[in-house]
């Protein structure tokens, strides 16, 4: 905020929504309050910090699974039985009812459908 930016994007993946995966490339040292954290309960700690101290967030979904960013024709993977397009909704709406109350987010789909 000392810069002068008062909003961050936060790209995702619907993976990170409902696996119990681990973040990667966290320092744990300067983020200790992040250890033992799912990415989901990350950016649960990113969004109430940003509100604490009066950031705006642009969540972007960006890719079905983590780390395939433009690898995918879709917002779903056809033939795949989890990453379907109903699911994809299902993820947003979900999104939506856990952060609908916060007036500094805001939702992307951009990236996800426009390659």
């Amino acid at each position: 905020m000392s810069l002068g930016f008062n909003t961050i994007r936060v790209p995702f993946s619907n993976q990170m929504l409902y696996y119990n995966a681990s973040p990667i490339a966290i320092n744990f040292g300067l983020n200790s309050d992040l250890q033992g954290l799912t990415p989901l309960q990350c950016l649960d700690a990113l969004v109430s910090y940003c509100g604490k101290v009066g950031m705006r967030i642009i969540l972007t979904r960006v890719s079905c699974k983590a780390s395939n960013e433009w690898n995918e024709a879709f917002w779903f993977i056809p033939d795949d039985t989890y990453y379907t397009e109903s699911q994809f909704n299902a993820d947003w709406i979900m999104l939506a009812s856990r952060y609908g109350g916060t007036n500094y987010l805001s939702f992307s789909l951009l990236l996800s459908m426009i390659r």
